[in-house]
């Protein structure tokens, strides 16, 4: 995600997509490109790793069979 930069009062700034993680439970937010926090970057930081974008490869097909629910049970046609 992003987040909101430093604005005039009623006034948000939102910036930096992509470049934010954000816990789900506490809301603490955290630069990815540094592992650190933008509550506390001196002192609240959390493990980084060496990341790679690797081009997507195809995936194999795979085989799809008619289904239908009958009586509240799932029935697969082969």
């Amino acid at each position: 995600k992003g987040t909101t930069l430093p604005s005039a009062p009623g006034e948000y700034k939102y910036a930096r997509e992509g470049e934010i993680i954000r816990c789900p439970w506490h809301g603490w937010e955290f630069d990815l490109t540094t592992g650190k926090s933008l509550f506390d970057p001196h002192k609240c930081l959390v493990k980084t790793y060496e990341v790679a974008v690797e081009e997507e490869q195809e995936l194999p097909s795979v085989e799809t069979y008619q289904v239908q629910v009958e009586a509240n049970k799932v029935v697969v046609y082969i």
